[in-house]
């Protein structure tokens, strides 16, 4: 991984750490994917596709079972940026959802929440 490479010196920090570099190489080989990033919290994982794939005037369908930060962040933040947000609930009926209405459905949580139910 060379993103944000400008010289060949470490820094220990978010960015340019050679640390990082080889676990988001590992990653990337694990799961035979193009790139990984890795991030200092849960919420910057869960804030990057927001801000990468949303846009002014997009809606977006999210699991009304979030976690709180992102919650927080749709309702404080995302909503700023003019993108219109529904939730829904994660395991009752949601046959109204046409898809095509809505520019991403934020779906990640809704199986992370079942899977630690039923497990936990």
């Amino acid at each position: 991984n060379n993103r944000d490479k400008k010289d060949d010196v470490a820094r220990y920090g978010i960015n340019i750490n050679p640390t990082t570099d080889e676990f988001e190489s590992a990653i990337s080989i694990l799961y035979n994917s193009y790139d990984t990033v890795a991030t200092p919290s849960g919420l910057a994982a869960l804030v990057i596709p927001f801000f990468a794939f949303l846009k002014k005037g997009d809606h977006v369908l999210i699991t009304d079972a979030l976690y709180n930060p992102t919650r927080h962040f749709c309702e404080k933040i995302l909503i700023n940026y003019g993108i219109k947000i529904d939730y829904f609930h994660p395991t009752k009926n949601i046959e109204f959802v046409n898809e095509r209405n809505y520019s991403s459905i934020f779906k990640i949580q809704v199986w992370t929440n079942l899977a630690n139910k039923k497990y936990s």
